[in-house]
């Protein structure tokens, strides 16, 4: 078990401050203790309590006070684990007197100050401190770092879109002139067709236009049918999360929706990994493990297949894919990072409209200059979907098992989503 932090504050007036740095530990699973202790009206008490913190499971103190603010100095003094302060702003010289206090200690007591009502710093350093000897928030961490840099470059694209007159793309390396308008891309040779899709040139090599079909496969192809109306479902809602996932920090393919069963996309080469994310035991991951159906599992599971259609898509781990040429280390890892983060959207996202994410699976693909993306789609063809209430699936099952109502069951989560 992770150690904890003990936050201790000066007053309560100080709370609003510090649940700043509360909700920072709760997001990296850290417990915690909050006290009220002065370092002028119970300094014994703060001097006790630091003294006893080492042995009682403490790890970091945070010390969050307003205008003398001596109390991480106070807390210092008695302890050699690290004290935090949080200078809070008062009334008077806007927290100006509370970060002198703080940060100017003498030799041999320091204590690590961050901004006035930096609360949620703090936290992160405290984080970061315990992370040394603890993998978990270490991982928690480098997730956080990773969502930072996406959630940036999606604030640019957007902006770069918006404003900029002659904009420069970094992630497929072309400029796309003011006067070029997206919805005028035009089709010239059939590049591939596929189970579920056509592809099509356009006069510009770095953009692709997906066609969605009907046609429908299970089984590597074994089985083939049709699923009216799947291709605009699948078009639209693809796109629908696509644009949900971009302002989450996971870079996607979408270009632009040019009808309802086309969109024009970035040209990638995909990465021959199927990777897939199970949060209920469903399907083969059921029969191969003998876990019934329906049971949530512990933690989500991501896994990955060999994208080959002729040796039926196999199960391999990083080490094949390293082995085998398929990715790097730094592609697995960047993808291992989107597909957690595309899990904890999807999820929250479904459960808004009444609906179980059971599991889906995710293809990503390399632009041009080697950038990673999220590719292929997001339908109830690749995702299992199940009816908070009933159970029941509203996806690509019910034509796998002959349950019937396949349409219907795709038309009920196009209108869930669309309100159509």
């Amino acid at each position: 078990m992770s150690k904890k932090v003990a936050v201790i504050m000066g007053s309560d007036s100080d709370l609003p401050v510090v649940k700043g740095a509360l909700d920072e530990l709760d997001k990296f699973g850290i417990p915690y203790e909050v006290h009220v202790m002065s370092a002028h009206r119970t300094p014994a008490l703060a001097a006790e309590f630091a003294g006893n913190a080492k042995k009682n499971g403490f790890g970091v103190i945070l010390s969050a006070a307003g205008k003398a603010a001596h109390l991480g100095g106070v807390l210092a003094a008695h302890t050699t684990l690290p004290v935090i302060g949080i200078p809070v702003k008062s009334s008077t010289l806007d927290g100006l007197d509370a970060l002198l206090a703080t940060v100017q200690m003498p030799k041999g007591i320091p204590v690590a100050t961050v901004a006035i009502d930096g609360a949620a710093n703090a936290a992160i350093l405290a984080a970061q401190m315990l992370a040394l000897s603890d993998p978990e928030i270490d991982a928690k961490l480098e997730q956080m770092k990773a969502d930072m840099e996406q959630g940036v470059k999606a604030k640019d694209a957007k902006i770069s879109a918006e404003y900029s007159n002659c904009r420069f793309h970094n992630d497929i390396n072309l400029i796309f002139l003011e006067e070029q308008k997206m919805a005028d891309w035009k089709k010239t040779e059939q590049l591939y067709e596929g189970k579920a899709k056509k592809v099509f040139a356009t006069e510009n090599p770095e953009v692709v236009i997906v066609d969605y079909k009907d046609d429908a496969t299970a089984f590597n192809g074994e089985k083939k049918g049709t699923i009216v109306g799947k291709g605009v479902i699948n078009n639209r809602m693809s796109n629908y999360i696509m644009k949900q996932l971009e302002k989450e920090g996971v870079p996607t393919h979408l270009v632009e929706e040019l009808s309802d069963r086309e969109t024009a996309v970035k040209k990638v080469s995909i990465v021959p990994l199927e990777v897939i994310v199970r949060n209920v035991a469903a399907g083969s991951f059921s029969k191969r493990m003998g876990v019934e159906e329906g049971k949530d599992l512990l933690c989500p599971i991501l896994e990955f297949s060999y994208k080959c259609d002729e040796l039926n898509d196999p199960f391999i781990n990083d080490d094949y894919a390293l082995a085998l040429g398929l990715a790097t280390q730094e592609e697995i890892d960047t993808i291992k990072n989107y597909t957690r983060k595309v899990n904890e959207v999807l999820k929250k996202f479904f459960l808004s409209i009444g609906i179980r994410l059971i599991d889906f699976k995710i293809e990503f693909g390399r632009l041009s200059d080697g950038t990673i993306i999220l590719a292929d789609e997001i339908s109830p063809d690749t995702c299992r979907l199940w009816d908070v209430k009933t159970n029941e699936k509203l996806d690509k099952d019910r034509f796998r098992r002959d349950m019937g109502g396949t349409e219907e069951a795709y038309q009920e989560v196009m209108k869930r989503i669309f309100g159509e």
